[in-house]
Order: C-alpha cells, then sequence, then structure tokens
C-alpha cells in the first residue's frame, strides 16, 4: 500500500517537471512568501487614505459598484487627472469583502502580483521564449526590490491591473495570430478593455502589438489588423469619451505637460540602472546623477548589442521598445507639488519592466542556467534580492515608515515632512508634529499643505488668530485649496465671524461640492445664526452625499424639533438609530418629538432607553421628570 502510493507520487511529480508546472507553483510560492508579512501593514498616508479611508462608506456597498465608472481614480464624481474605473471596482471589491481591513487591500495586491508573474510566465512562452530561462528571469524579477513599491503600496494597484489585463490581452492577440479562431477576437477585445480602463498607459497597446507584426514576422498582418482596428477604435473612443465626462475639473498645464515629459524621462535610464543596481530605492524618490548616467550607459550598451547582435536581433529589440514606449506615458504626469518630495514612483516601472525582462529572456537563450555556477549564482541573487525586498517592504508598513524613509533618502522632502508631521499630531505628539512642519516650511515656503496643516495644528490648539495668518498664506500660494478654505472657516466660525465662515464654506463648495463635512457644518452656522431653514437644507445637502451621516441626522432634528416638525424628527431619529443603536441623544431627541405629537406613553419608553444606555445622562433625567409630570395631569 504504502509503496503504491509513493509510485503514484513518483509519477505525478514526473509529470509535473515534465510539464514544467512546479515552475509556475515556485514563481507563485516564493513572491507571496517574501510579501506575506504585507497583509499586516496599514495605510501610507499617500493616496491610499484619499481613495479607501476617506470614502469607506461609499465604496463598501455593493450597490455602489456601477458607480464605479462615474468616478475618478480618487473616487470623486469631477477629478481632474485620472480615469481608472476598473481599479475602483477592485477597491470596491475589497471593501465589501472586508470593510475597513486594511489586510484585505494588501493581500489583493499580492495575489495580483503574483497573478502577472504566472501570466508573464505563460505569454514568454507563446513567444517562443525557453521555459526555464523565463522561470529564472520572472523569478529574479518577482522578489526584485524595484517591485517592492508595486505590491506594498495599495494604490500601485492600477499597475498591477494594467499588467494583468495587458498580458492578458497579449495571450489572446497571439492565441489570434496562431490559430485564426475569430473567439480570440472578443475576448482579446475583453482584456483589451480592461487594460484600458485600469490605466490609460494601455491606449498603447495597439502600438506594441503592431511591432509585435513587424518584429516577429507575422504573415497577413494586414488582415489581422484589420480584423482587429475597429475593436480598439470603439474600446478606446468610448473611454476618451467617458473619461472626458467624468474628470470636468480643469487640468493645469504643469500636471500634463509636453516640456516637462523631456526632464521627466530621466526616468528611463534611471529605472534600468535600480533594475540592475538595486539601491537607493525609496518611497518618494528624486532623480539623481549618478543613476541617469549609469542607466544612460546600459542603455548605450544594449542599443549597441541589439545593433550589431544577429540572431534573436528583432525579439530584443521588440523587449526594448516596450519598455520605452511603456515609460513615457507616466512621464507626461508632473505633480505640481512634485518638486517638494519626488520625481518618479517606482510602481510606474512593473509594465515596463517586462520588455526588460524579455530582453533578458533571449540575452540567456542557450545558456543552462540550472547547471554548475550559473545555478549557484541563481540562487544567491534571487536569496539577496529577496532580503533587501524584505526589508524595504517595511517603509509601506505605516504612515510614519513611509515618510520617514522618503526623508532619509531625501533630506529635502518637504512633502515627508509635512505629512509625517499630521500623523505624529495623530499619535499625540504636537511638538514632533510641529517640528516637521517647521523642518518642512524651511526648505521651502512655497508648499500650501505645509501652512494649512500648521494652521489646523493652531486650531487645535485653540490659537484661531494664529491659524488664521497660516491658512491666509496657504491661500495665497493655492486660491483653489478647498481644505484651506474650510480651515480658515473654522477659524472665523471660532472667533465670532459668522458671515466670514459662511462665505468661505461656500467657495471651498466651488471647487468641491462634494463635501458632507463642509454641508453640515454650514448647517451648525446657519443653525447658531438662526436661520433654520437653511441649516435644514445644509444637513439634508450632507445627508444626500452620506445618508449614514450620524451627526447631520441628529441635528436636523434639532432643527426639525424647533420648528415643531414633530414627525420630521421622528423619521431622522429612527434612521439614526437603524445605523446606530445606542445612540443616546436620538432617543433624547425621539422623546421630544412624541411629546410634540401628544404620544406621552411612547415619548417615556424613549427617554428611558436613553437612560438605560448612560444612567448619568442629566437632560434625559430631567425631561423624564417633565414627561412624567405631563402624563399625571
Amino acid at each position: 500500500m504504502k509503496s503504491g502510493l509513493i509510485n503514484i507520487f513518483q509519477r505525478v511529480w514526473n509529470y509535473l517537471r515534465g510539464s514544467r508546472v512546479h515552475y509556475y507553483v515556485l514563481l507563485a510560492v516564493i513572491p507571496a512568501l517574501v510579501y506575506l508579512h504585507a497583509v499586516k501593514f496599514g495605510y501610507s498616508g499617500f493616496d491610499d487614505e484619499e481613495i479607501i479611508a476617506k470614502k469607506i462608506e461609499f465604496i463598501r456597498k455593493v450597490d455602489n459598484l456601477p458607480l464605479a465608472f462615474k468616478r475618478d481614480a480618487f473616487m470623486n464624481s469631477k477629478g481632474d487627472s485620472f480615469y481608472r474605473p476598473v481599479g475602483n471596482i477592485s477597491f470596491m471589491i475589497d471593501a465589501i469583502i472586508g470593510g475597513d481591513n486594511v489586510s484585505v487591500f494588501h493581500a489583493h495586491n499580492i495575489i495580483l502580483h503574483v497573478l502577472s508573474l504566472l501570466l508573464a510566465m505563460y505569454l514568454f512562452t507563446l513567444m517562443g521564449f525557453d521555459k526555464r530561462i523565463s522561470f529564472v528571469v520572472l523569478l529574479l524579477l518577482s522578489v526584485h526590490p524595484l517591485l517592492t513599491h508595486a505590491v506594498c503600496w495599495i494604490p500601485a494597484r492600477m499597475d498591477l491591473l494594467l499588467a494583468i489585463y495587458t498580458i492578458l490581452s497579449f495571450i489572446m492577440f497571439i492565441k489570434y495570430i496562431n490559430t485564426g479562431s475569430k473567439i480570440y477576437i472578443f475576448i482579446h477585445y475583453l482584456f483589451f478593455f480592461c487594460a484600458v480602463f485600469s490605466k490609460e498607459t494601455a491606449l498603447l497597446l495597439p502600438l506594441i502589438f503592431g511591432l509585435y507584426h513587424y518584429f516577429y514576422g507575422i504573415k497577413k498582418w494586414r488582415k489581422i489588423t484589420l480584423n482587429l482596428l475597429p475593436g480598439w477604435i470603439v474600446i478606446i473612443s468610448v473611454f476618451l469619451f467617458m473619461r472626458s465626462q467624468i474628470l470636468q475639473k480643469q487640468t493645469h498645464s504643469d500636471i500634463f505637460n509636453i516640456v516637462l515629459m523631456f526632464e521627466n524621462l530621466q526616468v528611463i535610464p534611471t529605472v534600468l540602472a535600480k533594475l540592475f543596481i538595486p539601491v537607493g530605492l525609496t518611497t518618494m524618490p528624486r532623480f539623481q546623477p549618478l543613476f541617469v548616467i549609469a542607466g544612460t550607459v546600459i542603455l548605450l550598451v544594449i542599443t549597441g548589442y541589439i545593433i550589431k547582435k544577429g540572431k534573436g536581433k528583432q525579439v530584443l529589440l521588440f523587449g526594448f521598445l516596450w519598455y520605452i514606449i511603456f515609460s513615457i506615458p507616466p512621464a507626461l504626469y508632473t505633480n505640481p507639488m512634485s518638486r517638494f518630495g519626488f520625481d518618479y514612483l517606482e510602481h510606474r516601472a512593473y509594465v515596463p519592466i517586462l520588455g526588460v525582462a524579455m530582453c533578458m529572456c533571449q540575452l540567456f537563450s542557450g545558456i543552462k542556467l540550472f547547471s554548475g555556477a550559473w545555478k549557484t549564482t541563481v540562487i544567491i541573487l534571487v536569496g539577496g534580492l529577496a532580503v533587501i525586498t524584505y526589508s524595504n517592504s517595511f517603509n509601506y508598513a505605516s504612515q510614519l515608515d513611509f515618510y520617514t524613509a522618503a526623508i532619509k533618502e531625501n533630506p529635502e522632502c518637504a512633502i515627508g515632512y509635512n505629512s509625517r508631521s499630521m500623523y505624529k499630531y495623530s499619535l499625540g505628539d504636537p511638538i514632533g508634529a510641529e517640528d516637521d512642519l517647521n523642518a518642512s516650511l524651511a526648505i521651502t515656503n512655497e508648499y500650501a499643505p505645509a501652512w494649512n496643516n500648521k494652521a489646523a495644528l493652531f486650531m487645535n490648539l485653540g490659537q484661531y488668530d494664529s491659524a488664521l495668518v497660516f491658512v491666509n498664506r496657504a491661500l495665497r500660494l493655492n486660491n483653489t485649496y478647498t481644505d484651506a478654505y474650510v480651515n480658515r472657516a473654522i477659524a472665523k466660525a471660532n472667533l465670532g465671524d459668522l458671515p466670514g465662515a459662511i462665505r468661505d464654506y461656500n467657495e471651498s463648495l466651488r471647487f468641491d461640492s462634494e463635501s458632507d463635512y463642509v454641508y453640515y457644518n454650514l448647517g451648525n452656522i446657519y443653525a447658531l445664526q438662526g436661520s433654520y431653514e437653511n441649516a435644514i437644507k445644509q444637513y439634508s445637502q450632507a445627508l444626500l452625499l452620506n445618508p449614514q451621516y450620524v451627526e447631520a441626522l441628529n441635528n436636523r432634528a434639532n432643527i426639525s424639533l424647533r420648528l415643531n416638525r414633530f414627525q420630521n424628527a421622528l423619521n431622522d431619529c429612527d434612521k439614526l438609530l437603524e445605523l446606530k443603536p445606542d445612540y443616546q441623544k436620538a432617543y433624547y431627541n425621539k422623546a421630544k418629538a412624541f411629546v410634540g405629537l401628544n404620544l406621552l406613553p411612547e415619548a417615556l419608553e424613549a427617554i428611558n432607553k436613553a437612560i438605560s444606555i448612560d444612567s448619568s445622562y442629566l437632560a434625559a433625567i430631567e425631561y423624564r421628570t417633565q414627561i412624567v409630570q405631563k402624563s399625571v395631569k
């Protein structure tokens, strides 16, 4: 019996070895083990909180999934830069599964990284590369520290999705070429659609397909192109139209700029240098002459080798152009604040690097990487890269780690100091927060968020006059800065300037009309002024944007009571208690509404419930006495 089982296992193992399935298993398991600890990481504080934490109530609802196509990449209905609905859907699925559990988002990134590697392995096989060599090259890539940013930084999800759908569309493209079956055309279109709606870089895929035709000597390429071209045009047109409808805010010329693109093309040699010399990798990198020079030398060597190469020149050139072409679109984008913190981000190299991997597969063809010194070298390289990656990954463990890593690599990172200051304040370290803000402003006094955050810090200390000085500096630098208008409104309200606060809140809404918090605050100010109809209008707008805004429900109920609209108040209290059953103020207001409707037994029941939640609730105890007295009469 035992020997029979051994024979079965031996046959299975021999089959797996013969079909090279174990390569796929190792290619999945090794990077998964290297990154497994990352599921315990939190938010980096760099975009992920804006996309996920602050929008969690929206993205966790299944009913909102179709709205992913009506939101920009930051989950806003009107954006100014990016339209990536497939990424939105992936984040929404994570939130539906795990709520605000960040581990689910990190685990999803790791899974996507592994999946992209497995698909790349299959693609390389279809392209004719040796399976063993493809495995080695992709294994080295799977644990390379250059890709840590893409795996451990949650918002890099878009590049992971882009890689997966780019590879899948390419696989179906090759399948169609090889078989002529039209079923592959429709599957290709599906994945091409997903790639384009994951990240706009995929708009260049038809160019890549054309180059594959040319360099691989595909026969009947004109017929193939004519068959596929209509679908590409339709998908791209739909994307551009939908993008234009969502991104309705004016895009600044300093965000997408051809002139700046040429400066940013330094990323091409820089990333190449860091691929072969894996040092200086960080969360918010700047261009450094050493890497630019080293990468340029590598580019020249590769170019020279391709020119002189005979056999396999076309394959090398295809992989080389893949890297160059996919590196260009990110260079078109320049964050206007990047000069205060970073020049490029390493996750954008994820898809371009696949082209370098193709070149490496071609260069290693004929070399027996599983024998002698080569085998030892591969093991040492994989182990060494895995150790560096494991160590570097902790830079993404928390907001403090993320920005500390950025500052360590670039002491002139004003963004890093500014963002770290807010995190320190949230940890109860106002002195450390102010030190970081001062460090940020010492680097540059033109960084509006630092002035705005300094204003917020002083407001939390109750120094509203000083806060006004700082927030005014922020608004002089950026007169569309919504958060600064909100902070100035709060400061003015606390100084008794309610009309000025209203003006600033309305100015904030002019640039961002979807801030439920602003409408809520406006409602509070109108309530203080005794303008109750306006207050209800603002609370209602806040609830339209966020139906689960319990404070807005409670305050609207309060105003309804003042206007003797008892049934409206009762309705709001009931909605509130559905969301938060132990909200004692809702029971207190509910009791008042019942009294107004002359339903005293119900009022007594509600007020007793409020007291049962908090027996020291003095206002409720006093009001129960009034209800009892009314009942006796």
